[in-house]
């Protein structure tokens, strides 16, 4: 394979890297190229408003109902706020983010039709995973650049995209070039069109003014941008993860992501298992269903648990909402039978919570989330998030049954030598789960004060960990004879995991509002 292999190509095959940018720009995507063009015309005018970006995005009905649906997803607006039109989406969400989701619906669009089809579909499922993970990242070290993070890592392969997409002869002969055993995919490139198609996509962002940061990552710009960092790792675990979670390339990208943002490689991995769902999801609403099939799923369905215990014998109970921070409790709702544990439930509470450390929410906003997926999603019939106030641990937030009394009782003197399920999780930091309250290796745990407040029966404990120090606990029981599986337990420690970081996260800037 040489460079004579690009004078092999049919006459009409357009020449050199420019020559393709203008092919791809002005021949088979002029809509897009003008509608795009027509964004970036309003973004950058001084007189630009929601009204004008409105109108241009209300021309294609298709992006219009796309960008609302994005609107009112977790992953772009949490805790939800209602959108129902385009200016809403803009006052919510604010000008830039419409702007790019906008601009990125209509790229994917043109980018699913005809082409190398495969090859499309599979970049595209690696666009969104890389997104999103990428998004996850920036979440931790910097909120507040998150968005600008995922439009970059999505486009991040345009070119590649494009190129598939509408490459014709030329994308044919290509692909069977990269097939060949042996054959680097980047040399075959330069060997038959005399560039890589990762200039491609910086030419094709630099006509069409896509966001700095995309320049900015493609350039080869400040490597140790935290931005551009996260948009790297973000792709370089995506491509890894196509050989598998377990693979090596897989265990050393979600170690570098782990060193990237200060985290334990245990904290961050359910995070990044969590991001390739909601990867999943989020294709789905761009339009790309088949790409979002595609994406790699974390091992056992990113750590919740796929609930199969059968729904209880009808029972009279009056669950409700409780707080202790002086905020009414909510009105009693009855529950006839309570339901099994909900994957889904577990899956919309986890995405949202997700989403929610990516924007300005409340350590208080992050618990109750945190409690709520839970309570629903694990369909247990008491949950309570307890913190310390000074010598003692206690309630702070209660669902379930009898909430609002069960807040109350729940209260214990903090005991530095306390050996029983709540002094195993204050004063040594380590989880209980009991099966059985009544077996003789629960007995010790099972003290009397522990016993006069939550009685017997199964149940899940564990400290809420920020930094190397307890701030609380989250507790977990049922108390219908429905018992506690081995996948309960990891699903409730998961959604503890995911409380802690979201607290850790949440806590400075509670401290900045202060």
């Amino acid at each position: 394979m040489t460079s004579s292999a690009n004078a092999q190509l049919q006459p009409d095959m357009p020449r050199g890297l420019d020559g393709w940018v203008r092919y791809i720009c002005n021949q088979d995507m002029p809509v897009l190229g003008s509608t795009v063009l027509e964004i970036q015309r309003i973004t950058d005018s001084d007189n630009s408003t929601a009204q004008t970006l409105g109108q241009v995005i209300l021309q294609d009905a298709g992006m219009t109902a796309r960008v609302l649906r994005l609107a009112n997803s977790p992953h772009f607006n949490p805790p939800p706020k209602a959108v129902n039109t385009i200016s809403r989406a803009i006052v919510v969400l604010g000008f830039d983010t419409v702007r790019n989701v906008a601009m990125s619906v209509g790229l994917i669009d043109a980018l699913l039709q005809g082409g190398v089809r495969e090859r499309v579909t599979a970049l595209m499922a690696r666009a969104f995973l890389a997104a999103v993970q990428a998004r996850t990242l920036s979440c931790i070290v910097d909120p507040a650049v998150a968005e600008e993070v995922f439009i970059a890592a999505l486009l991040y392969q345009v070119g590649d995209m494009a190129f598939w997409c509408l490459g014709g002869e030329a994308a044919e002969r290509l692909d069977r070039l990269v097939n060949t055993p042996g054959t680097q995919p980047e040399a075959a490139q330069q060997a038959l069109l005399g560039f890589r198609l990762r200039q491609l996509s910086l030419g094709l962002a630099r006509h069409w003014q896509l966001t700095g940061l995309l320049l900015s990552v493609l350039q080869g710009d400040n490597p140790a941008d935290e931005r551009v960092r996260c948009v790297v790792l973000g792709h370089r675990l995506a491509l890894a993860l196509e050989q598998g979670w377990e693979s090596h390339g897989a265990v050393e990208a979600i170690g570098a992501c782990a060193a990237h943002v200060g985290q334990r490689v245990e904290d961050v991995r359910p995070l990044l298992h969590l991001a390739a769902d909601e990867a999943a999801h989020i294709a789905t609403i761009f339009g790309a269903a088949d790409a979002g099939r595609l994406i790699p799923r974390a091992p056992g369905g990113g750590a919740m648990a796929a609930g199969t215990a059968a729904a209880a014998e009808s029972a009279a109970a009056e669950p409700t909402a409780a707080h202790t921070d002086g905020a009414p409790a909510a009105a009693p709702v009855a529950l006839k039978a309570p339901p099994p544990p909900d994957l889904q439930a577990q899956l919309s509470h986890l995405r949202e919570l997700s989403a929610l450390m990516c924007s300005d929410a409340s350590p208080n906003q992050v618990l109750r989330l945190a409690l709520e997926g839970i309570y629903h999603g694990l369909a247990m019939d008491r949950a309570v998030i307890a913190l310390v106030q000074g010598n003692l641990v206690e309630a702070k937030l209660a669902l379930g049954l009898g909430a609002s009394s069960f807040s109350r009782e729940f209260r214990f003197q903090r005991d530095r030598n306390g050996r029983d399920a709540i002094g195993e999780v204050m004063e040594h930091m380590r989880p209980v789960f009991i099966a059985d309250s009544r077996a003789p290796e629960s007995a010790h745990l099972m003290s009397d004060r522990v016993v006069t407040v939550v009685g017997h029966g199964p149940l899940m404990c564990v400290p809420l960990v920020v930094g190397a120090r307890a701030l609380g606990l989250i507790y977990a029981d049922r108390r219908d004879g429905r018992g506690l599986s081995q996948e309960d337990w990891t699903a409730f420690q998961h959604f503890a995991q995911q409380a802690a970081i979201g607290l850790q996260l949440s806590l400075p800037r509670a401290e900045r509002r202060s």
